[in-house]
């Protein structure tokens, strides 16, 4: 990996090379870049207008040369030229603070314990994490804590019913998840707003279809999760631009393999510029 970054446009002028995060380019050579040149095809990078990575987030990934960072049309982003103050080459995380819906002691979908949702959970996250390194997304996922609560008003939600969830399940600068049985009647696997900061996402292992009741796969729940956490981050069902081999299409059929759909660079810039935001944010992206 070797990315380089100029003060000026058309890479001239002072340059420094990007061998990790910089906080702040204050002082450096290559202070507020004006261009970049990157000769990896795995090569990603986040430039941000204000130090500490906040302000606002460009996002680029793959072999290419920006002669200039404030043009789009040049492949960076307008009002970024000679403005930014930090970078970002590795992931940022994201902790997940999970919640078991039990009834009568029993957990969601045919998990028979809790030594099993564990280890169904750290599988789907796992999946999560893999597909957003391939995707050169800079993002990762953590479970901080997994906590099983006996609701049995939550335990199943119908249509759109069942958004009220207690103030007590949510932990302050984690990204809340709730996995409930099922959804009744109307065959989704997920719930999120876009974006949802301070609610929560919720997924399901069992969906409705007609007279059907389907037992979905981990990779289905993954698939689910990463869905969701993209409305969670601010992204419409819009954004795949109905191509239906993206991860944001409104729906995927059961058994759809995730890393099969794709995440577009314009996708993570909004999902990463989201993060970037004290006011929306609020703390959920950590180092």
């Amino acid at each position: 990996m070797t990315i380089t970054i100029f003060r000026d446009k058309d890479c001239k002028g002072p340059s420094q090379v990007v061998s990790g995060n910089i906080r702040d380019l204050r002082d450096m050579p290559a202070d507020k870049p004006g261009s970049i040149r990157m000769t990896d095809v795995r090569d990603a990078i986040l430039l941000f207008k204000n130090d500490e990575w906040h302000g606002g987030a460009l996002y680029l990934n793959g072999a290419q040369t920006v002669g200039d960072l404030g043009s789009a049309q040049d492949g960076g982003r307008f009002g970024f030229g000679n403005c930014v103050r930090s970078v970002r080459v590795t992931p940022f995380k994201l902790r997940l603070n999970v919640t078991l819906v039990t009834s009568d002691g029993k957990l969601p979908g045919l998990w028979p314990n809790e030594t099993w949702s564990d280890a169904a959970l750290t599988d789907i996250v796992t999946r999560v994490n893999n597909y957003l390194l391939a995707q050169n997304a800079l993002l990762a996922l953590e479970i901080a804590r997994t906590t099983c609560r006996e609701d049995p008003k939550q335990y199943e939600l119908a249509g759109l019913e069942g958004w009220s969830f207690p103030g007590a399940w949510k932990n302050p600068n984690e990204v809340d998840l709730i996995v409930v049985n099922r959804f009744g009647k109307d065959g989704k696997p997920g719930r999120a707003t876009s974006p949802c900061f301070g609610e929560t996402i919720v997924i399901a292992p069992r969906a409705d279809f007609g007279d059907d009741s389907v037992v979905l796969t981990n990779e289905d729940l993954a698939r689910t999760l990463m869905h969701e956490l993209g409305h969670y981050l601010g992204l419409g069902h819009g954004t795949a631009d109905k191509t239906e081999g993206n991860i944001m299409f409104k729906s995927h059929d059961l058994g759809t393999v995730l890393t099969s759909l794709s995440l577009w660079k314009d996708q993570v810039r909004e999902m990463q510029d989201r993060l970037a935001n004290h006011l929306s944010r609020k703390g959920d992206r950590i180092e």
